[in-house]
């Protein structure tokens, strides 16, 4: 039923359409009209985007089918959504979708349009053809010029009266600048009208009439009193894509000076939709619409003894039966199959990419072809307040690095992506953010610090016996780390190294140590120890460690990383 809506409210301001998509039956002879849309704004997720379209129409009182042409054929099924406004009560019944060739309004606007270019080209092509002719006139008269110059050196004919050599002087001289200046003149527009030429052939040959596949959009409408109305449609594609990447500066500061850092978002867009996004409002959403709607289901799992197929007995093949004719005894499964337990891991993984839903506006209009050439815009800027310390592996390399640790703020998560890093105006290096949400903390590394000096020597290397009757041989290793401040301010260090790890219950790993580690088995790896240690300026600090293995002396053992 179509509701009405009292004269006031209908003629004070738009009303909103009501879409009933269920239950409403459109008249059998609703006459058909073409609206042309125009994309206005523009979704983009890191695979795929949401486009909105605006079109609008004039209604006539009773049935409408209003058929929208401009969609790609790469809409995603299912995804057509049709909204609008009006000024007086409409209302939508049903909206179809389906895929054809488009070729009769484009044909028509191609074939206006190559006919002005036509025109426009015989027009130039007269004008270049008149130049052509003053340049030739302007030669001859140039030529007769230089003809004239030999008539000094010619005997006169007996009878004629003296000839004025320096009238005739003159107007040679006249004539052949008058002739040269027109052949440049008109060699410059010639050159014009060349280039002109050059670029409506150019022009005219890639308005080669094409058929191309759309998604052709019919909207069924019935309106009681007819009037203006603004429809909105909104599909989905597929070949689009938005990726993050990040600019991350910091500044160290100084004594007095705390350091800070600016975090710069910043995303690549891409599309290959088949329609350019000129001028729209565009948005960046972290939505993952293809990535599934829930967690998948566990099948049960079963294991059993693993039975081998039986094979043809002799009795069997004594009775004359072939190896193919002998059926092997039914199998059963020890465990589910390899290629669907594959298949569960991967969309568990694809689920745990799914809880970021936050949408980024992109200020002002923005204009993305559908060439696939990336389109790079500026999320925004956060100022954030560093942790400073120095980290430092003497064991693979000694020297220290600076890292900053960031506590970043809460509300919009972080997508994994690339991160340049700049020290204080200076670009040291390229690292890769992951996803990380609002609260957490990580840290990145900005290049070596040269003003702390890290020294690593081994002091003990030893091999023995021990008991009685040499029952167990032993290793003992011990080693210093020497570290220097040069800065002018106190600096945190975090120094690491490692012990081996027994994979054997016989094998006995005992660390020694003068200086106790901070952390044990650092980030979940066994063995790795790391000393915090607080630097005044020119402080010096030492770290003193070893440990001594201990295993039968009938085997022999082999370090390995």
């Amino acid at each position: 039923m179509l509701r009405r809506r009292p004269c006031s409210l209908a003629l004070s301001a738009l009303s909103a359409l009501a879409v009933t998509l269920a239950g409403f039956t459109t008249p059998s002879a609703a006459a058909d009209q073409t609206a042309r849309s125009k994309i206005t704004a523009v979704t983009v997720f890191p695979r795929g985007a949401l486009i909105k379209r605006t079109a609008s129409a004039s209604l006539q009182p009773g049935a409408t089918t209003l058929i929208i042409k401009d969609l790609p054929e790469s809409v995603v099924r299912g995804s057509i959504r049709v909204e609008g406004r009006a000024q007086n009560d409409v209302a939508i019944g049903s909206v179809d979708s389906r895929v054809q060739v488009i070729t009769a309004d484009d044909q028509k606007r191609l074939a206006a349009r190559r006919a002005e270019l036509d025109a426009e080209l015989i027009r130039v092509r007269d004008r270049r053809a008149a130049t052509q002719a003053a340049i030739d006139t302007a030669q001859t008269q140039r030529s007769l010029m230089v003809n004239l110059t030999q008539l000094p050196q010619q005997p006169a004919p007996r009878g004629t009266a003296t000839t004025d050599w320096k009238a005739l002087f003159d107007l040679i001289g006249t004539g052949m600048a008058q002739a040269q200046e027109t052949i440049g003149t008109k060699l410059v527009e010639l050159r014009k009208l060349d280039d002109q030429i050059k670029q409506l052939e150019a022009q005219l040959a890639t308005m080669v009439p094409k058929q191309t596949r759309a998604t052709v959009v019919s909207v069924n409408v019935l309106s009681d009193s007819g009037g203006e109305a603004t429809f909105t449609v909104r599909y989905q594609v597929r070949n689009a894509s938005w990726q993050p990447f990040y600019d991350a500066r910091l500044t160290t500061g100084g004594a007095t000076q705390a350091p800070s850092l600016a975090l710069v978002r910043r995303a690549r867009i891409e599309q290959r939709t088949g329609e350019d996004w000129d001028g729209v409002a565009l948005s960046l959403s972290t939505t993952r619409p293809a990535q599934g709607t829930q967690a998948p289901k566990l099948r049960a799992l079963s294991v059993d003894f693993y039975r081998p197929p039986s094979r043809p007995t002799p009795r069997a093949m004594s009775r004359g039966l072939s190896a193919d004719q002998v059926q092997p005894a039914p199998r059963v499964a020890a465990s589910m199959p390899r290629r669907k337990s594959r298949r569960v891991l991967a969309r568990a993984v694809q689920v745990q990419r799914s809880p970021f839903q936050v949408v980024y506006a992109i200020p002002g209009l923005n204009t993305v072809p559908a060439t696939g050439a990336p389109k790079r815009v500026s999320i925004g800027t956060q100022q954030l307040t560093p942790t400073l310390f120095a980290m430092a592996t003497p064991r693979q390399r000694t020297k220290a690095y600076l890292h900053a640790k960031l506590a970043l703020p809460t509300g919009a998560p972080f997508l994994a992506g690339p991160v340049s890093l700049f020290r204080d105006g200076t670009f040291v290096g390229r690292a890769r953010l992951p996803n990380l949400t609002g609260g957490q903390e990580h840290r990145l590394g900005f290049g070596s610090d040269d003003a702390i000096i890290v020294k690593y020597r081994q002091t003990e290397n030893k091999r023995g016996e021990e008991g009685l009757i040499s029952t167990s041989k032993t290793d003992l290793k011990g080693f210093e780390i020497v570290v220097t401040n040069k800065h002018r301010r106190a600096m945190d260090l975090v120094v690491l190294d490692q012990v081996p790890v027994s994979r054997n219950d016989k094998i006995l790993v005992e660390l020694i140590t003068q200086t106790p580690p901070s952390k044990r088995d650092v980030d979940g790896q066994r063995g790795v120890l790391a000393w915090e240690l607080r630097l005044a300026p020119q402080a010096q600090k030492t770290v003193r460690f070893g440990y001594r293995v201990t295993w039968p002396s009938k085997q022999q053992v082999r370090y390995a990383r």
